[in-house]
């Protein structure tokens, strides 16, 4: 019900940003019902708002939501479908994007997701490198993921008691964070 009456509210904020002609309106009514599409597992759907968001948000000059949220947003709608190896692409164009802007915490992010990609890849070594370099950014958003990625690193390489010690300090982290991680 829930998503339902969230998806009619944000088709109608849609409309009235088309009707206004706003296109930071218009780029915030795409990208929700994006993400909302992506929660939905309608990754076409999904893409085509978020794509359509990133070109208004281009349209005033948001590049950080334009070239930086857009592909972070594209990478989540494969992520939640299980599309690990479509979600690399995106994930690198974001990481570039942020190394190159300079933003620690939308980087972090951003290695933090695609390691969790690695590891479903069972590209384990990458998905170890990307946990530590999003860690080093001491953004405490990422530690639950990244702990866990390193966690089930060690668990793939039957080192049980690293990987257990990694799993707890994951859930102790989320829990510090208030993360229902």
């Amino acid at each position: 019900g829930h998503v339902d009456a969230a998806g009619t509210r944000y088709l109608a904020a849609l409309e009235a940003a088309r009707n206004a002609g706003d296109p930071a309106r218009l780029a915030k009514a795409c990208e929700m019902l994006g993400i909302l599409e992506a929660r939905r597992l309608n990754v076409d759907s999904a893409k085509r708002y978020l794509m359509e968001a990133g070109e208004h948000y281009l349209s005033y000059g948001n590049l950080v939501c334009a070239t930086g949220m857009t592909n972070s947003n594209i990478a989540f709608a494969h992520m939640m479908a299980g599309q690990h190896e479509q979600a690399v692409a995106p994930l690198q164009t974001a990481i570039a994007f942020y190394e190159g802007m300079q933003q620690p915490y939308h980087l972090a992010l951003n290695q933090a997701n695609l390691a969790e990609v690695m590891m479903n890849l069972n590209e384990i070594e990458q998905a170890e490198r990307l946990a530590q370099r999003a860690l080093a950014h001491e953004e405490a958003v990422v530690r639950p993921l990244c702990l866990y990625v390193l966690g089930e690193a060690r668990r793939r390489q039957q080192k049980f008691e690293d990987a257990e010690r990694f799993c707890k300090d994951a859930i102790d982290s989320a829990s510090v964070n208030s993360d229902a991680w």
